[in-house]
């Protein structure tokens, strides 16, 4: 399987007989690239035009095994503020009940 990575304007390949692992996959992203930012994830978009995470072993398996030939993995960075944003506008939306349903069924 041929990888295409990219993080903006950046874009690497590698092969998959050079990788067994998630994580020679992510050393390999880490020693290539110039610049990253400090949190991502890797991202691709499967047959069925779902974008599907990559992660760890398992999902690096469930790649290599699904026959694809050639891949393009798009590395995109973490914003905590935008999740915590996103997080906050989903808890604003909902009636003060539902929070406090919400908040009721963690503390248990």
């Amino acid at each position: 399987m041929l990888f295409k990575i990219a993080y903006e304007s950046e874009i690497h390949v590698i092969t998959s007989r050079d990788l067994i692992t998630f994580s020679k996959f992510d050393e390999f992203i880490k020693s290539v690239f110039k610049r990253l930012p400090s949190k991502y994830t890797l991202v691709y978009k499967d047959s069925d035009d779902d974008i599907i995470c990559l992660a760890n072993d398992a999902d690096m398996k469930a790649l290599l095994e699904s026959g694809i030939n050639k891949i393009r993995i798009d590395i995109q960075a973490i914003n905590n503020e935008d999740f915590y944003d996103q997080t906050q506008e989903i808890l604003i939306d909902l009636p003060v009940e539902k929070v406090e349903e919400t908040v009721d069924q963690t503390t248990e």
